[in-house]
């Protein structure tokens, strides 16, 4: 119908597959092309909102492929894969992406990133406005629990999670 958005094609598809872009749709009306960025939707980015576009008799939906990419890992709430768009998501960005810093206390931020030797180099301490590169993996991870008064239990147990050591001074308790 004439009041068919483009939200409401993109479901009618079955959404975006995992190697198509979510920030680079072109949508074609009557010759014109507008670009529609998707994260500005899913992630509601702070100063943009997003337009959800109306579509006309003959409107053309163009999915690209996922272009460049970074990786967020450890404490943060949605660890992932997210696309660059252009040279302008900064850490903080792709921090933002992937819900926030998750756990108590503060934070390390490192990079590791491929060199032009294509040899890997991890850099800690990151200064958050710093530009996230393609195939860059950010990782946050709690400092020192120890210095906090936790203590950290992952992997294959029944219970994971973070637990305060005044209450399991031995590992009898």
């Amino acid at each position: 119908s004439g009041l068919a958005s483009f939200l409401d094609a993109l479901t009618l598809a079955g959404g975006i597959k995992k190697s198509g872009s979510l920030r680079n749709i072109n949508i074609i009306n009557n010759d014109k092309v507008e670009k529609v960025d998707l994260y500005n939707f899913l992630f509601q980015l702070k100063n943009r909102s997003f337009k959800n576009p109306s579509l006309t008799e003959g409107s053309i939906i163009v999915v690209p492929s996922i272009g460049k990419t970074f990786a967020v890992s450890g404490e943060v709430n949605k660890p992932g894969i997210y696309e660059l768009l252009g040279d302008k998501v900064s850490i903080q960005n792709g921090i933002d992406f992937s819900g926030g810093i998750s756990g108590f206390g503060k934070s390390n931020i490192s990079v590791e990133t491929l060199n032009a030797n294509g040899n890997l180099i991890m850099n800690g301490n990151i200064n958050s406005n710093q530009i996230v590169k393609d195939g860059d993996l950010i990782i946050s991870n709690l400092i020192s629990l120890r210095k906090t008064g936790h203590f950290k239990v992952i992997g294959s147990v029944i219970k994971d999670g973070i637990f305060p050591l005044n209450q399991f001074p031995t590992l009898k308790d």
